[in-house]
């Protein structure tokens, strides 16, 4: 180890003391670090791992640690490698992962290298404080360590199937609908599709053509389409559409999502096997008229109908026109690294989007109220961008 690798916060000091008063060695006035991270399994026969095949990995840490629960880490960015209590040494947790038949990497093993808890605890041994686990070395891949989970051609890999439809609310992006059960103009909707298996999107960039993802949602009598994007940071089984509300969109019974809505050239993979199209239909998972999610974009609203009566002007303008500029959404973006609690150093990012996109001069701060202080977020340039403010 060096000592670049060891975080020592600010606060510690060589005086510091255990609850029973006694003195302890500088170096237990931190908390365990995991400073090394990697791939020690190799496959039975050349550099493949074939089906029920055992993949292990090792992140090595500072001082002896104690292990609560069953913590895991992430391989090929969907499937998750457990603690394994076995092979584990007071030093070095393994992780552990049995090869399924769906599994395809012909490039390789990719290790994330960032240990997710699971509901369980890392510790140290001698003070009992929870081990740093974000700082592990960047990501790992190994060319080496390929996985084919059905060499031969007589396997069926399980086709990906919708699972669970949800419009998120306030539990997942704060704090929408502004309105209790109604979105009003420029904000967003947010729809989250889970498949199973867990599937992938491969074909991402400024060009889509026709093979964008698209969910569409039925406001009113209008089909309005929501667009796939990486809105969410969190790696599970499901994707995630979005759509700003017009000001012309009304639906006073609720949002309506067809079992036909989702559309997409072949785009939608099995995560683990990519040659394994999706199947899109929403089926038992379709949405009809969720009262729980109105629509009032505050304009005219097109032919009335649907329990929607076509009423009404926005003062001030028509068309989608809309309200003069105004914040639409505030969340904070990321999570802390360990449980719920963000520790010395970790930062804290809020995320604020505005009805329409903004210029920004100088440097803005967003005041954050953090016990009886006030803390002044700064505005991140680099993470901004159009109606989005990252501080």
């Amino acid at each position: 180890m060096t000592d670049s690798l060891l975080e020592i916060p600010r606060s510690s000091t060589n005086s510091a003391h255990l609850v029973d008063g006694s003195q302890i060695d500088s170096i237990e006035t931190t908390a365990p670090v995991a400073i090394t991270a990697e791939i020690v399994s190799t496959p039975a026969v050349g550099d493949t791992y074939k089906r029920d095949e055992k993949i292990s990995v090792a992140v090595n840490f500072d001082r002896d640690i104690q292990v609560v629960g069953a913590p895991r880490t992430i391989l090929n960015s969907s499937r998750y490698a457990y603690y394994d209590p076995v092979e584990s040494s007071t030093r070095r947790l393994i992780f552990s992962y049995s090869v399924q038949e769906d599994d395809l990497h012909t490039e390789g093993i990719f290790f994330s290298s960032r240990i997710r808890l699971n509901g369980g605890k890392i510790k140290s041994v001698r003070t009992n404080r929870d081990a740093n686990i974000r700082r592990i070395p960047a990501s790992v891949v190994r060319s080496n360590h390929k996985v084919n989970g059905c060499p031969t051609d007589s396997c069926n890999p399980t086709i990906p199937s919708v699972s669970s439809i949800s419009i998120l609310g306030a539990k997942d992006f704060l704090p929408v609908p502004k309105r209790g059960d109604t979105f009003g103009f420029g904000e967003y909707i947010y729809v989250a599709v889970g498949f199973t298996p867990a599937v992938r999107v491969i074909k991402e960039g400024p060009t889509w053509g026709d093979e964008r993802p698209l969910l569409a949602l039925t406001i009113g009598q209008q089909i309005r389409q929501a667009e796939y994007g990486k809105y969410h940071s969190s790696i599970d089984s499901r994707l995630f559409f979005r759509y700003r509300i017009k000001a012309s969109d009304r639906d006073i019974d609720g949002i309506s999502i067809a079992s036909n809505a989702l559309t997409t050239g072949l785009s939608i993979v099995h995560r683990a096997r990519e040659t394994t199209a999706a199947n899109l239909s929403l089926s038992n998972h379709a949405v009809s008229n969720d009262g729980r999610y109105k629509v009032d974009g505050g304009g005219t609203s097109p032919g009335g109908g649907g329990g929607n009566p076509g009423g009404g002007t926005n003062p001030g303008g028509g068309g989608d026109t809309g309200p003069s500029l105004r914040v639409s959404r505030v969340a904070f973006t990321g999570t802390p690294a360990s449980e719920d609690t963000y520790r010395l150093g970790e930062q804290i990012r809020v995320a604020v989007t505005f009805s329409d996109a903004v210029t920004v001069t100088g440097t803005p701060q967003i005041g954050l109220t953090v016990g009886a202080a006030t803390r002044q977020a700064t505005y991140d340039a680099t993470r901004s961008k159009g109606s989005l403010l990252v501080f």
